[in-house]
């Protein structure tokens, strides 16, 4: 493997008794990425000061008979003690949602309280249809907000969204 793995034994003592194993513990090092990796759509649009967007990228062809895979690429800024979730939205044309998917980033794996300035972080949503037979213009907004509080990063501009992408049609699924 690319990290470090170490096993530790966790034993208990008490008083002058000998030494008793309880468990042995694997503690696996989290696997950092320095460099930015390849991406389809490059951009640069920071939200809070936590994390940069430099990219992302989405399936060629979207169609309501499936989910729309996105890959956001953060670049970390600071350190956070806050987790905090991604949000991705379709929006239709009158700005009504019409697919989603929040989470912690990379599928739960590396919470915003873990990332190191300076690393990036590859996290993958799969977006789910609200309505199967949606068809028309859409756009893709993401962003991060604090779940305990709802509170939404804001850009440098004050917008507590990123838009991804808009004008894009989808197609009703071909019978």
């Amino acid at each position: 493997s690319d990290f470090a793995s170490k096993c530790h034994h966790l034993r208990l003592r008490v008083g002058d008794s000998p030494r008793i194993h309880l468990a042995t513990i694997q503690i696996n090092a989290i696997p950092r990425v320095m460099s930015c990796p390849p991406l389809q759509h490059e951009m640069s649009e920071a939200l809070g000061g936590l994390a940069e967007l430099v990219g992302f990228d989405l399936n060629s062809e979207i169609t309501s008979d499936r989910s729309v895979a996105l890959t956001l690429y953060w670049r970390a800024l600071v350190r956070t003690d806050i987790d905090y979730v991604i949000f991705t939205h379709i929006l239709d044309g009158s700005g009504r949602l019409v697919a989603q998917h929040d989470s912690i980033p990379a599928g739960g794996q590396r919470a915003t309280s873990g990332w190191v300035a300076g690393e990036y972080i590859v996290d993958h949503h799969e977006m789910e249809w609200l309505a199967s037979d949606f068809a028309g213009p859409i756009e893709i907004e993401v962003g991060l907000y604090d779940p305990i509080t709802g509170q939404r990063l804001l850009s440098a501009t004050g917008d507590s969204r990123l838009v991804l992408a808009d004008g894009i049609i989808v197609r009703q699924k071909q019978k």
